[in-house]
């Protein structure tokens, strides 16, 4: 009821209707298209991203306690969940259409960037994720 789009009648009736058959037809993967180059690309990196999930953080969910964030600038944000008593898995996203320029280290061992370079600033839109043991 908070989004803008269910405020206004007009808009709401452009909402798609998650039940109608033509809504779920529309909603399905066409395989065909993975094999062309802008859509295997995509599918190349679903592929890697749960790869890294099942190998990288998977194996920490069972020790999972909890999470806190700090708001960087309006849509930036640090993210560090507990995954036991010694393990950390971190996230820092910049979902604004510019760079970020906040000092802030990511710990430990990075896992996955959204970026070529994983240093500061961070690209628009860009993410990365690490997981950091103490010692």
């Amino acid at each position: 009821a908070k989004f803008p789009e269910f405020q206004d009648s007009a808009r709401r009736e452009l909402i798609p209707d998650t039940t109608s058959e033509q809504t779920i037809k529309s909603a399905k993967l066409n395989w065909e298209c993975a094999t062309q180059r802008v859509h295997g690309d995509w599918v190349r990196l679903y592929q890697e991203l749960l790869a890294i999930r099942r190998r990288e953080i998977v194996p920490l969910l069972k020790d999972a306690k909890s999470g806190r964030y700090e708001v960087l600038k309006d849509g930036a944000v640090s993210v560090v969940w507990q995954m036991g008593e010694r393990t950390q898995l971190h996230l820092l996203a910049n979902l604004n259409p510019d760079p970020l320029f906040h000092l802030i280290t990511l710990a430990g061992r990075l896992i996955w960037s959204s970026e070529i370079e994983a240093h500061l600033p961070i690209a628009p839109w860009g993410v990365r994720w690490s997981i950091a043991i103490d010692e």
